[in-house]
């Protein structure tokens, strides 16, 4: 959901997913911990763009906080004015202020 609202936010409109292109499982999520999830436009194209995600879990009581999956999809701009927009408008959408790879 978090990647497609920064696709979304880009192409100014609807987009779908194209493709899971990598999923990294790197450490669990344990019960009770926050989870952050940040996702940002990676690159764009002329109806699609990379989207890379970054989740994180942070323990409540001490603040710690451990990288747990990355990931990277394509999504594809949608509707009336899919082909002639695109998704190519320069910029970068995010939806948290911090890339997903760091």
């Amino acid at each position: 959901v978090c990647a497609g609202m920064a696709a979304k936010t880009l192409a100014r409109g609807p987009c779908v997913t194209a493709s899971v292109d990598a999923v990294h499982f790197l450490k669990p999520c344990r019960l009770g911990m926050v989870v952050i999830i940040a996702a940002m436009v990676n690159r764009t194209f002329s109806s699609s763009m990379e989207v890379g995600v970054r989740v994180e879990a942070e323990e409540m009581r001490t603040g710690e906080r451990h990288h747990c999956c990355s990931a990277y999809l394509t999504f594809v701009a949608v509707g009336d004015k899919a082909g002639s927009k695109g998704a190519e408008q320069g910029g970068s959408s995010s939806s948290s202020s911090r890339h997903p790879g760091t």
